[in-house]
């Protein structure tokens, strides 16, 4: 009696520490220095955080291996193996791959709306398919009753007023898009996320309440560490599992579910979600932004670089400290501003080839703005633009960023440059300059930090990074 007292709270617990850890563990080895101060969000990064993330990600495996090993003893005992394993098996190996394999960038290995569409439209039939097949039309329970929506109405009228007093500002063609994607997005969440470990864990002798509960905290694990995401993903699972359990039919769910988060991308101001980022991609986005801001954890009296644009070689002596872990040393700096320079060269080619005068006079052909440009045209440009920033170039105009710009006056406006003009192209370092250098930074902290850069590629720095400033042919 004990045995069936005890052991489905022990195989919950024991689910819920694996799914803990394969986070913890994942924060721990994938994210660099400065990024681990943002893997717990505090409202201000700390930087002991980044020296205790990796025992505290031992820690939770050591719990997680306890309770393991209890629960399995148990899962023996209740005869109930082949649904444990499941448990162990998708929804922690899932967490794994979102924080040791998925890019941390966040972005999709796809891109634009109509494939993402299709994607999940793909995955959402797939999930039902196979629910069918393997467990009769039951699986999806009964079609969709008005009264099951009255508390997702609720819940939206509450997201609506949010909104509405936070100043968030609705695109009706965004929402419209949103309440097409999230319910086929729905119905793989609730696929992997409810349908098999709640069925799992009822099979295990949990009972209804600690089944919506445990459904509830991993799915908010999963949105982690947006913490605004994470705890109305988790109140919301909570609800959505008692009703599934209650008999509630999962085209009924993902219609709930995909309005409502629809609703909460769009409705909500965008600061408060970051919008709807989760994962590595969400902390990676917000240390970006801090480091290119200048609020920087790592350093006292930090620099206010929106006001005052620091020189590329004080932005990056300052940043590699946090961001790498250690001093930048002096043929790194020296690789660095070369490709920084290099960078800088493009930047300005584009910034002459898209101002009004050169439109006006359009010396190299018409400016490379259109959208659908005609082949032959990029290749001039990605041509042009190519002997513009070469080194010969560079050289043939006394290799000094006064007589460049001079050259770029002469040869892509047809005048001389006044002294005053020249002056005004200021090296110091903008936003947008600045997040290109420190998403570079930020992609290879682990490498660098113990094995600096042999080469840098200049592309990845230009800003913005427009296709045919950056593009191969």
């Amino acid at each position: 009696m004990q045995d069936r007292h005890h052991g489905p709270l022990l195989l919950a617990l024991g689910w819920l520490a694996a799914c803990i850890a394969a986070v913890a563990i994942g924060q721990a080895l994938r994210l660099g220095p400065a990024e681990a101060a943002y893997a717990w969000p505090l409202p201000h990064p700390l930087g002991w955080l980044t020296r205790v993330l990796l025992p505290l990600a031992l820690g939770c495996c050591g719990i997680a291996v306890v309770l393991l090993t209890v629960a399995a003893a148990h899962a023996r005992a209740l005869r109930v193996q082949k649904p444990w394993a499941r448990l162990l098996l998708i929804q922690p190996l899932l967490l794994a791959f979102i924080w040791l394999v998925w890019p941390a960038n966040g972005r999709q290995p796809w891109s634009g709306a109509a494939p993402e569409v299709l994607l999940l439209a793909a995955l959402g039939i797939a999930s039902c398919m196979y629910l069918v097949w393997k467990r009769g039309r039951k699986a999806l329970g009964a079609a969709p009753r008005p009264r099951e929506f009255l508390r997702d109405g609720a819940f939206l009228v509450i997201i609506l007023a949010a909104g509405l007093l936070g100043g968030g500002k609705i695109s009706l063609q965004a929402l419209i898009s949103a309440a097409v994607l999230y319910p086929l997005f729905a119905l793989v969440q609730l696929s992997v996320m409810l349908i098999l470990p709640a069925t799992d864990l009822r099979r295990c002798g949990s009972s209804p309440r600690l089944t919506a509960l445990s459904c509830a905290l991993v799915f908010g694990l999963l949105h982690w560490p947006n913490l605004l995401l994470a705890a109305a993903t988790a109140v919301a699972m909570f609800f959505w599992a008692q009703d599934r359990l209650a008999g509630r039919g999962l085209i009924s769910l993902a219609l709930g579910m995909g309005l409502l988060g629809a609703a909460f991308s769009q409705a909500l101001p965008d600061p408060w979600t970051a919008h709807m980022r989760v994962g590595p991609g969400y902390i990676r986005q917000t240390v970006r932004e801090d480091l290119a801001a200048g609020n920087l954890w790592f350093l006292p009296g930090n620099p206010d670089w929106n006001a005052n644009p620091p020189l590329p070689a004080e932005f990056l002596g300052t940043l590699y400290p946090g961001v790498i872990g250690r001093p930048i040393r002096q043929q790194e700096m020296a690789l660095w501003l070369e490709s920084v320079d290099r960078a800088r060269r493009r930047t300005v080619i584009w910034q002459f080839a898209t101002s009004d005068e050169y439109a006006r006079t359009q010396r190299l052909g018409p400016p490379p703005v259109a959208a659908e440009m005609p082949a032959d045209a990029r290749q001039r440009w990605h041509r042009d633009i190519t002997i513009l920033d070469s080194d010969t170039y560079w050289k043939a105009h006394g290799g000094s960023w006064p007589g460049y710009l001079a050259g770029l006056y002469e040869d892509m406006l047809g005048r001389k440059g006044s002294s005053e003009e020249i002056a005004a192209w200021t090296p110091r370092l903008n936003l947008v300059q600045r997040r290109r250098i420190a998403e570079v930074m930020l992609n290879h902290a682990q490498a660098w930090r113990e094995k600096p850069p042999a080469t840098l590629p200049y592309m990845r720095l230009v800003a913005p990074q427009v296709p045919i400033l950056v593009a191969q042919y």
